[in-house]
């Protein structure tokens, strides 16, 4: 008589390797190491060691030498935590604690500390800026001297217009292609951006050495 058809296989779950038709699927990208405690430890101890070196020797700041690799994104964040983030969240907890303690005295301590950290991250700043300056005048002689930086206003067009320019005459005359930073990252992340164009021209010198 009329039988039932033959079973077929059903619809399981799909094998993880396996893709469409039967090929390798998508696979998610590994994860990627963050920002972490042992990275900040390592930044603050090079902060604290340029800082040491700068007061015990004034005069090597600004002096010339080869392009070195930074960690251009950490160094600015530490940069930008010190500046603004300690003095704001001391700020913060010093107004806090002061009212709920009644002591103007206590707000007073907590916001001094607090802009001690911003002037100790102005000056590690100034002392990385002076020392990356020195670095890119080893390829660029004709650079202008890094005591311009300090004259207001004057140096605002030296960092956004003069300095990129510089940079990208450098990376053409080491022989890298990587492009100059744009003028959007040298106004809000002058630091992140110098390093990392400093970067592109130590790695283009030592494919070349």
């Amino acid at each position: 008589g009329y039988g039932a058809p033959p079973q077929q296989g059903g619809y399981g779950a799909p094998d993880p390797n396996q893709g469409y038709g039967g090929q390798q699927g998508y696979a998610p990208p590994p994860q990627q190491q963050g920002y972490g405690q042992q990275d900040f430890n390592q930044q603050a101890n090079l902060a604290v060691n340029d800082m040491k070196n700068a007061f015990a020797n004034p005069g090597a700041i600004g002096a010339a030498g080869r392009p070195t690799i930074r960690a251009a994104g950490r160094l600015q964040i530490m940069l930008y935590a010190m500046m603004f983030g300690g003095p704001i969240v001391l700020g913060i907890i010093g107004g806090i604690l002061g009212g709920l303690l009644d002591s103007a005295a206590l707000a007073s301590i907590c916001s001094l500390v607090g802009m001690l950290i911003y002037f100790a991250g102005a000056i590690y700043m100034l002392i990385t800026i002076i020392k990356m300056h020195g670095e890119l005048r080893s390829v660029a002689p004709n650079l202008f001297p890094w005591w311009h930086l300090i004259i207001p206003y004057y140096n605002i067009y030296l960092m956004w217009i003069v300095l990129p320019r510089e940079v990208g005459q450098a990376k053409q005359a080491v022989g890298s292609r990587e492009p100059t930073r744009s003028i959007v990252h040298y106004i809000f992340f002058f630091v992140y951006a110098l390093a990392s164009d400093l970067n592109d021209i130590a790695r283009a010198q030592g494919t070349q050495g």
